[in-house]
């Protein structure tokens, strides 16, 4: 098999081997070290790099392929300064798009616009010649829909809702009313982009983060398959349903974790935070109590799965907390390390901290979510 030699500044193998040589085929790493301590290799090309600083694979630990995919196709709704301009994106990215075709974008935050007023939903409709219509926010917590999509899902919306923006139980429906519309190879042609998207800057491994809300169990399925080809990243697979373990198992994942919401997101205003939002007479939305929870915990552990799930707001880490106590309670002094993850994190106190450190809680945070 041909080797590739690759000669640089420095190379660190990620276990405290430094070294400035590397070589490696298609298979893997077949060498690390100093380059005047290299064997004779046979059918080798090396390259020079004496700038460079080589190391292992990035590890992604919070992705949703399908959805990334989506995004680096479809409408760039992140450089929208109004609802005048969305709609102008809107409206030029839906032009050449079949008519039975649903129309996604990504990226709005009307938090850093000057007039944060959205578009109505009519407006939403002629943009996009009364297609279906899922344009997500920044977060993924809510989203513009059209009145195409709510027929699509058969929904109405609850009389607080009704908008053209959605949140919570009724971003969920419509959000797997938009997906439900991709193909199957649709969507393999979504997660492999993303798959290739991560590649080229680094990431070796990504974590889907899959769900019943987030995704399906095809796109799961179809997301682990991928990532088992020598020619992509690996996919490490969790699935975020309550009393989700069964299914996690059937599917492949390694947990019963990631997007297994029990909040919202700040920007959307559905983090369930102890003190009431400043512009929003709302403490957000609890979506799961610490007992169920703590039932969770106990049935993702007992089939030797990771459990997790995804917080945000001060609030819903306490009610975390109390399930870990709960947990706790019932298997002996502590949870076992590294047997729980937890999404996002983003308002720990001390006293989280002291009680998440004592069951050896992992934390998966991600820098760039802070809408």
């Amino acid at each position: 098999m041909t080797l590739t030699g690759i000669h640089a500044k420095e190379i660190w193998d990620g276990c405290g081997l430094r070294g400035d040589t590397v070589v490696f085929d298609a298979l893997g790493i077949v060498w690390v070290g100093r380059r005047e301590d290299a064997p004779q290799f046979e059918d080798i090309t090396w390259v020079d790099y004496p700038r460079a600083l080589v190391t292992p694979g990035f590890v992604d630990a919070h992705v949703h392929l399908t959805s990334t995919g989506i995004a680096l196709a479809s409408i760039d709704l992140s450089e929208a300064a109004c609802a005048a301009d969305l709609i102008d994106l809107l409206a030029a990215g839906s032009r050449n798009l079949a008519a039975d075709e649903t129309v996604f974008g990504h990226g709005w935050e009307e938090s850093r616009w000057v007039d944060p007023s959205l578009p109505t939903r009519k407006q939403i409709d002629e943009a996009a010649g009364n297609r279906s219509v899922y344009l997500s926010r920044i977060d993924v917590h809510a989203a513009l829909v059209s009145s195409a999509l709510m027929r699509q899902a058969d929904f109405s919306l609850p009389a607080e809702e009704l908008g053209a923006v959605v949140r919570r139980e009724s971003h969920g429906v419509l959000r797997k009313a938009a997906f439900a519309s991709i193909s199957a190879a649709a969507r393999a042609n979504y997660q492999r982009a993303a798959l290739l998207a991560a590649a080229k800057v680094g990431v070796t491994t990504v974590h889907e983060n899959g769900g019943p809300v987030v995704s399906s169990e095809a796109d799961l399925e179809q997301a682990i398959a991928l990532g088992q080809r020598l020619d992509l990243p690996t996919v490490v697979g969790y699935w975020g349903a309550l009393g989700g373990s069964e299914t996690a198992l059937r599917l492949g994942a390694v947990g019963a974790a990631g997007d297994l919401f029990i909040d919202g997101s700040l920007g959307s205003h559905t983090a369930h935070v102890l003190e009431e939002y400043a512009d929003s007479p709302s403490h957000g939305a609890a979506y799961v109590s610490s007992s169920d929870m703590a039932e969770h915990i106990n049935q993702a552990l007992d089939a030797g799965l990771q459990a997790g799930f995804h917080v945000i707001g001060d609030a819903a880490m306490d009610s975390v907390c109390a399930a870990l106590e709960m947990c706790a309670e019932k298997r002996g002094a502590t949870v076992p390390p590294d047997s729980v993850r937890l999404e996002h994190a983003e308002m720990v106190s001390d006293v989280h901290a002291a009680i998440l450190r004592k069951h050896g809680v992992a934390l998966s945070m991600q820098p760039m979510f802070d809408a």
